[in-house]
């Protein structure tokens, strides 16, 4: 392998596992006692979903607020419900203004259903982004075929990297597979005009 190759393996490996904090709020309206919890705070990984974080945020703010009667979601900051199958780093680069941490407001109620597909579970994160997978494999080498050989302990280790913000072992999957997806994150950036 050319240095330049190992030089760009390292860097995107660095950018894949790099990590946005988020402040997690439980919105004001939706506090059942007098004291006003204080943020949750954490570090998520950039190409993880921030939906993934549902029951930790569940779990902190439960003696705080009412019980779940629909769906949680995430509000961003100036009040966007924010989209469950966008990856948090390309939440951040479009909402945070650069600045940290990514103001996050949690809502256990009132589910936004004309602005946001509902997220049933983490299953349902998996499979879309197995089916980004897909697309952005087809994109850049014009069929999903590297997709769909992939081996269920291959298809397991390229999601537990996705969740847990970690590559998974060199020699687990192609690395060209694994980065496919990472351009395709880049190319969602442009296309929002990040």
């Amino acid at each position: 392998m050319a240095s330049e190759e190992l030089v760009d393996r390292d860097i995107r490996q660095r950018i894949w596992q790099g990590t946005v904090p988020v402040a997690v709020e439980l919105s004001p309206n939706e506090v059942t006692t007098l004291e006003k919890p204080r943020p949750f705070y954490m570090s998520w990984p950039r190409c993880s979903y921030l939906t993934l974080a549902s029951n930790p945020v569940k779990e902190f703010f439960a003696s705080f607020a009412p019980a779940v009667t629909d769906e949680l979601w995430f509000e961003g900051p100036a009040g966007i419900p924010l989209k469950w199958h966008i990856p948090v780093g390309v939440l951040f680069d479009l909402y945070s203004n650069g600045e940290l941490p990514l103001s996050v407001t949690a809502h256990f109620q009132s589910f936004p259903s004309e602005s946001l597909l509902r997220c049933p579970g983490p299953n349902t994160v998996r499979s879309h982004f197995m089916n980004q997978l897909k697309e952005s494999t087809h994109v850049k080498y014009g069929d999903t075929k590297k997709v769909n050989e992939m081996s269920m302990k291959e298809t397991t280790d390229i999601w537990e990297g996705v969740a847990q913000g970690s590559l998974p072992p060199a020699d687990s999957i192609s690395f060209d597979l694994w980065f496919s997806f990472f351009d395709f994150l880049q190319r969602i950036l442009i296309d929002f005009g990040a």
